[in-house]
């Protein structure tokens, strides 16, 4: 779970407050200690939560896509996956709106967004 830039946990299934979306809000408390890579973060108490996420880790977003090799951007660099490309038959030029979290890209060693759902628009 991300809970912004540089703060992130994995949380066994066993700790969390029964099924969870991407998306959904949570309340938890965390631990922080120091290990030769940096900080690591542990959840100690975990509840779901009625308050909307906060926009550092999930924000709203509209814009063109361009599409390369079946993966969508959006003109505001939100990374739309293929699946949801496919599912939604976006085309290169649709403009689209949707919902994306904070999401980190191993590949590029950078943080950036990652959309989780999107409406279309507007057709090319």
């Amino acid at each position: 779970m991300i809970f912004d830039r540089g703060v992130d946990t994995v949380i066994p299934f066993s700790k969390t407050p029964g099924r969870l979306s991407i998306g959904d809000s949570i309340n938890a408390k965390l631990s922080k200690s120091k290990t030769k890579h940096g900080s690591k973060y542990q959840a100690l108490t975990i509840k779901k939560s009625d308050q909307q996420p906060n926009t550092n880790v999930l924000k709203e977003f509209s814009g063109e896509v361009r599409i390369s090799n079946g993966l969508g951007f959006t003109s505001a660099d939100i990374f739309i996956d293929r699946k949801l490309i496919e599912k939604y038959e976006v085309k290169d030029g649709d403009t689209v709106s949707g919902k994306a979290v904070l999401n980190y890209n191993n590949k590029r060693s950078s943080w950036g967004w990652k959309a989780i759902a999107i409406d279309i628009k507007q057709r090319f």
